[in-house]
């Protein structure tokens, strides 16, 4: 993990992983932004947290069936750093092809486990995550269907019917 190049990706073009890449966090110190508005870590005169939302959160069970969540992280906001928001977004596309366990439950709790101690050990606070996912609800019965249908559907000419278009005259 990147712990002091914020240029490292901000202002620069970078490809997107295409696996898990935690080196991609970047972390930068509060304090740089809070002395240019004249405010001090030992003396904030606001309490609270800081809330990123990751929405192009994603990852693969092991048959290939993808897992889409939006993720919520919170950190006190009297932690030494802040996370660089682009590294955030590559640090969510590096699980798009990843596969992070066999259901879709076990993918979301990996993926959840996985950022908190990422972004814990980066930002050296306590970092909480929570995925949002319409998968949720019916998980279990989903993928099983996706799976049943997975395994019984062959492609065959029979599946394809294709007729012309009408010509317009």
């Amino acid at each position: 993990m990147n712990t002091n190049n914020i240029d490292k990706v901000l202002g620069q073009r970078v490809d997107s992983p295409t696996t898990y890449t935690p080196e991609i966090l970047v972390r930068e110190e509060r304090q740089r932004n809070r002395t240019y508005l004249g405010l001090q870590d030992e003396n904030l005169p606001f309490v609270g947290f800081d809330i990123w939302n990751g929405y192009e959160c994603s990852a693969l069970t092991e048959s290939g069936l993808p897992v889409t969540c939006v993720a919520k992280v919170v950190y006190p906001c009297t932690n030494k750093y802040i996370v660089e928001s682009k590294s955030m977004k590559l640090y969510w596309n590096g699980f798009n092809m990843q596969p992070m366990g066999k259901t879709v439950k076990e993918v979301l709790k990996n993926i959840k486990t996985t950022a908190e101690k990422d972004l814990s050990a980066l930002l050296e606070t306590e970092v909480k995550v929570e995925l949002h996912s319409q998968l949720l609800e019916n998980r279990d019965a989903a993928y099983r269907d996706w799976e049943t249908d997975r395994k019984s559907t062959r492609l065959n000419s029979s599946h394809l019917k294709l007729s012309r278009m009408p010509s317009s005259a």
